[in-house]
């Protein structure tokens, strides 16, 4: 939970709980792979280009079988780079 508090994740995880994400997958992403894609891009984990509800998505995605872990890192990879939502 510190590290959470320490990235500024805290509030992005409830909102993605919000919006459909169990809330280990929430503190998955954003605690882990969006923080380190905030820290490459040098911004903050809020203003990367993904909502809670884009990431929930994704989430859903994953817990459908439709996508791997590996092939949604590359979908959110893929909303950061401004390509789209999770579904397309």
């Amino acid at each position: 939970m510190r590290d959470l508090v320490n990235a500024g994740a805290v509030d992005l995880v409830n909102a993605t709980v919000e919006q459909g994400a169990s809330s280990d997958q929430a503190k998955a992403w954003w605690g882990n792979f969006l923080v380190q894609k905030a820290n490459e891009a040098g911004v903050e984990l809020d203003e990367l280009p993904i909502t809670p509800a884009q990431v929930a998505a994704v989430a859903a995605l994953v817990d459908d079988g439709t996508l791997t872990t590996k092939l949604a890192r590359q979908v959110v990879e893929g909303v950061l780079a401004g390509e789209g939502e999770p579904d397309q």
